[in-house]
């Protein structure tokens, strides 16, 4: 269930930099970190869609 949660959220960060150098882009690397964190897993699945 987390690592899918963090695989959606590499593939949104992903599109959100319009998938131009999605492998060396440091902030891409930062969110799939930050994504591992349980606590910031849960504050993202609660988070609004807009955000």
């Amino acid at each position: 269930m987390l690592r899918s949660l963090c695989l959606l959220l590499f593939v949104v960060a992903v599109l959100a930099n319009g998938g131009q150098g999605a492998t060396s882009d440091t902030s891409t690397t930062e969110t799939t970190t930050v994504a591992t964190s349980p606590t910031t897993s849960a504050a993202v699945t609660n988070s609004p869609p807009s955000a």
